[in-house]
């Protein structure tokens, strides 16, 4: 252990009896101390991506753009079918194009909501 090491606290972490045993058969198989084992699982693992309010958000709202889509594509298939003159509601194209920009805030990691 590094100097460094025995001067700082160490960090407590509390397990139940069947995750104990087998932290301990994974620490074994690995042939590492307990606490090598630990600090490689944990800072050589990538995080579970974050799941923000924007992100349910705009999936909620991918939903309903979805079916209001499905709905005009009948609607227009129809029309075509009949031989009648077909336009896409602007409506619908707003709304698409509001989500679109909320979906490119999510990925580029700017927190602010749909209605914004």
């Amino acid at each position: 252990m590094t100097t460094q090491k025995k001067n700082l606290p160490p960090i407590c972490v509390r397990y139940s009896k069947t995750e104990k045993s087998r932290l301990l058969a994974l620490v074994a198989e690995a042939g590492l101390s307990t606490s090598e084992y630990i600090r490689h699982r944990t800072l050589n693992q990538p995080l579970p991506p974050v799941v923000t309010d924007v992100a349910i958000e705009t999936y909620w709202e991918l939903g309903k753009i979805s079916k209001k889509l499905e709905q005009e594509t009948k609607r227009l298939d129809y029309a075509v079918a009949k031989g009648e003159p077909c336009e896409l509601s602007p409506e619908l194209i707003e709304e698409l194009q509001t989500v679109l920009r909320q979906i490119r805030a999510e990925i580029a990691g700017i927190k602010s909501t749909i209605n914004s």
